[in-house]
């Protein structure tokens, strides 16, 4: 099947693999905007990625957005569940006093 592509005002939408990174809009300038990879697989201080891109990691859903530039990518965190994130409750004592009748 063929790439599949149209442009909707100013954004190109797309369903392209770009190596291990699968680009899901681009811009005007021809940057991408929207795109999805696995974990380890998340572009470091790659070019082309419009500052704001957002990413979607595949593995965890965590969504990550480009701080950098778009010469020198930089994804951070921008939604989702840490992965070193804790189900269990916190060990540390409470700091609230407790108020009771004497």
């Amino acid at each position: 099947m063929g790439r599949v592509q149209f442009t909707v005002g100013e954004l190109l939408i797309e369903g392209v693999s770009n190596g291990a990174v699968t680009v899901l809009a681009r811009n005007e300038n021809n940057l991408v905007m929207m795109c999805k990879c696995a974990t380890g697989s998340i572009p470091s201080a790659a070019s082309g990625y419009a500052k704001g891109c957002l990413l979607t990691d595949t593995t965890t859903g965590i969504l990550y957005s480009n701080l950098g530039t778009s010469s020198s990518s930089s994804f951070v965190k921008t939604y989702g569940a840490s992965p070193s994130a804790s189900a269990s409750p916190s060990e540390s004592p409470s700091v609230s006093p407790s108020v009771s009748p004497s």
